[in-house]
């Protein structure tokens, strides 16, 4: 995703991105399975350098950015959606970030979005506590801009985007482009990367833990 976010970036023929799931969530979180395989050093360094190279990516993205978030979604791909520029979600949806009970830091910038999106109470909730987040309440925090139901965001999307008065035809791309580039100007950009390193710096810590590898073997031993 990173590469592919690079490469559209420098796209002009693209207006805009739209990220959806495959399958019945729109992630699962990330693949740790690794960890257990092989729990080197090495690889969790690298593990955390892509992590920091995409969360970095999506910040400095350039072009609209919407979440089709079509099912759950869990861990980073819910703590990044805070990156993007609109979310609209199916009534399937709900979110958690699972950080705590893995002994790990949360990551995707959330430590800064979270509490301006949320509040700081909801967010500590969600990123301390493991709390869920149902679609209505996300829906009327702001977090999500609408609900679909999830038979229908298929043709939702093509209408939205493609239709006649989608965003392709109705959209002018610098307009766009320009607008995102005032919400998303070059110092909040530096704080995010800021945040990102430092999530990221703690994440690494975490994963070498004690408390990080025994809980991470509980896990995956309870999985299979």
């Amino acid at each position: 995703m990173t590469k592919t976010l690079q490469q559209v970036a420098q796209n002009d023929q693209v207006k805009l991105v739209v990220l959806t799931g495959n399958g019945p969530y729109f992630s699962s979180g990330n693949d740790l399975s690794e960890y257990t395989e092989r729990p080197s050093k090495e690889l969790m360094k690298y593990m955390v350098e892509l992590c920091e190279q995409f969360v970095g990516t999506v910040i400095d993205f350039p072009k609209p950015l919407i979440g089709a978030i079509n099912g759950p979604s869990f861990g980073i791909m819910f703590t990044i959606l805070g990156l993007f520029d609109c979310l609209i979600a199916t009534d399937r949806c709900y979110f958690i970030s699972p950080f705590s009970s893995l002994a790990i830091s949360p990551e995707g910038c959330s430590t800064y979005t979270f509490p301006k999106i949320f509040g700081p109470s909801l967010a500590s909730e969600l990123l301390y506590f493991n709390r869920r987040l149902e679609v209505n309440e996300a829906h009327r925090l702001g977090f999500v801009s609408r609900i679909v139901s999830s038979e229908h965001l298929d043709n939702h999307l093509e209408q939205w985007i493609y239709g006649e008065q989608g965003l392709v035809k109705t959209c002018y791309a610098n307009s766009m482009l320009n607008a995102k580039s005032l919400i998303r100007n070059k110092q909040i950009r530096n704080q995010l990367h800021q945040t990102n390193k430092h999530e990221c710096q703690l994440l690494l810590q975490h994963f070498f833990s004690e408390e990080c590898t025994e809980q991470l073997e509980r896990f995956f031993k309870r999985n299979k």
